[in-house]
């Protein structure tokens, strides 16, 4: 599991940097008329106080990427040491990462718009909204129901998981896999729906560039997702043949699917990269290019147009993606509750594995109770209600799945439910014996010590071969 973790996290780090540090480095070119997401008169873009700006904003992006590289593989080697540690360490990095990006496109574009308005660089002329109706009719060379073969790949295959396959304790991980591999399936074919139906952006005054840019554009992000989803796809059929074949999932496994999702990653990058230079072409081609110079609604790095209905628009400081625009009630509503569920679902999830970073298995015996607890999960019986109680040198040969609770290669904790046991819960330290087993009051318990002839005390005592 730690290998299997290390190298996930390992091949996340790399694919997020990889994207981000790509994804933003157009602000740093003069295209559209713009630099930094600001829109400057050419003649003005070689300026001391303009080519400082860029200098710096380059430099820091630059510097700032490097040392989130370093960072993002010398985080994953305390996976080895401490688990717990290391997601939190990491959901650390992953936060201040996702902040310091934000202030490096966002800082520097404010200083680049407060140049231009001291240099009053605006052209009223430019501020003139255009549209080109033609772009309605333009909906690229796409076929979105080639989506329905992964998908449905995905489906039918995990009905024969559900129907056929055995309930061994690898089966919540493989049914896991399938949700998740499903999910980002329908979230893509649901994205690319949505954009094909709303990219109609106006880059020139001669309607057969626009509609070539816009055609491109649609025509590219199909075949990307396309080929992203037929990638997943692939990940999760086989996983699939491996846990019907062997019912079970192995760390090898793991390493060959995380392998494929890799090329997911690249296939994404390939879109992003292919997509912004087909689109350079076309418009470096165009004799009539069109500057719309909306600044004042992005003066704070996000979009402000209370005159604008809609919710979603294109994000000027990255071309692949969408912001809310915080001038419409909806769109504020949005992002603001977006902001709320991640904030909680960070505190929430910081206060779940702070418990585990020094796992304690706690048991007492007071007032004919006994109770056991450890992180959060607490089992207690009166002693009279105990009905059975075992030594057991080792744990039994059954399939304990986890239903909720904490495992390690250290400990297994809280709810389990085994082919032969049933529902059950676990206080369990991987590798030690004794185990005591307890059952009584509808529920069967699992405990056992690192210390010598602790198993062996507890037993003696709820048997009542002891002293209580």
């Amino acid at each position: 599991m730690g290998i299997a973790l290390f190298v996930i996290a390992l091949v996340s780090n790399i694919f997020i940097i990889l994207i981000m540090r790509y994804g933003f480095t157009g602000n740093y070119e003069y295209k559209q008329g713009m630099l930094l997401g600001v829109h400057i008169p050419q003649e003005n873009i070689g300026d001391e106080e303009v080519v400082s700006l860029m200098e710096k904003a380059k430099r820091n992006y630059k510097i700032f990427q490097n040392v989130n590289v370093v960072l993002g593989i010398v985080i994953c080697f305390v996976n080895f040491l401490n688990m717990i540690i290391f997601v939190l360490i990491w959901c650390v990095w992953l936060i201040g990462y996702a902040v310091g990006i934000e202030l490096l496109i966002i800082m520097p574009h404010r200083k680049m718009y407060d140049i231009k308005i001291k240099n009053k660089w605006v052209i009223e002329s430019q501020k003139r909204i255009y549209a080109d109706t033609s772009l309605s009719a333009v909906r690229g060379e796409v076929k979105l129901y080639y989506h329905l073969i992964p998908i449905g790949a995905e489906i039918v295959t995990g009905i024969i998981l559900w129907v056929v396959s055995g309930r061994t304790k690898d089966f919540n991980q493989a049914l896991i896999l399938l949700l998740n591999t499903l999910l980002v399936s329908l979230i893509s074919f649901v994205f690319n729906v949505a954009f094909n139906k709303r990219e109609r952006n106006v880059y020139s005054k001669d309607t057969a560039v626009n509609q070539a840019v816009n055609k491109m554009v649609k025509k590219y992000i199909f075949k990307g997702v396309l080929i992203t989803n037929i990638i997943n796809a692939f990940s999760w059929l086989y996983i699939f043949i491996e846990y019907i074949g062997h019912s079970r999932i192995t760390d090898a496994n793991y390493y060959v699917y995380i392998g494929i999702q890799f090329m997911y990653a690249l296939a994404i990058l390939w879109m992003i990269i292919v997509i912004g230079k087909k689109k350079e072409e076309i418009l470096n081609r165009d004799d009539e290019p069109l500057y719309v110079d909306d600044d004042e609604y992005w003066k704070t790095g996000f979009y402000n147009n209370p005159a604008d209905p809609k919710v979603l628009v294109k994000n000027r400081l990255s071309d692949m993606n969408y912001s809310f625009n915080l001038g419409n009630k909806a769109g504020k509503a949005i992002m603001w509750s977006l902001e709320a569920v991640v904030a909680g679902f960070i505190i929430w999830f910081v206060a779940i594995m702070i418990p585990y970073i020094n796992v304690h298995i706690d048991t007492e015996i007071k007032d004919n109770y006994f109770t056991v607890k450890a992180v959060g999960y607490e089992f207690s019986i009166n002693i009279d209600d105990i009905e059975e109680v075992q030594l057991m040198d080792k744990m039994p040969k059954d399939s304990f799945t986890r239903t909720n609770g904490g495992a390690t290669e250290e400990y297994n904790i809280g709810n389990y439910k085994g082919n032969t046991y049933g529902k059950c819960m676990l206080f369990i330290w991987n590798g030690y014996g004794p185990v005591v087993m307890i059952k009584g009051d509808n529920k069967i318990v699992f405990v056992n010590y690192k210390e010598d002839g602790a198993a062996l005390k507890l037993y003696e005592q709820l048997s009542g071969a002891g002293t209580i």
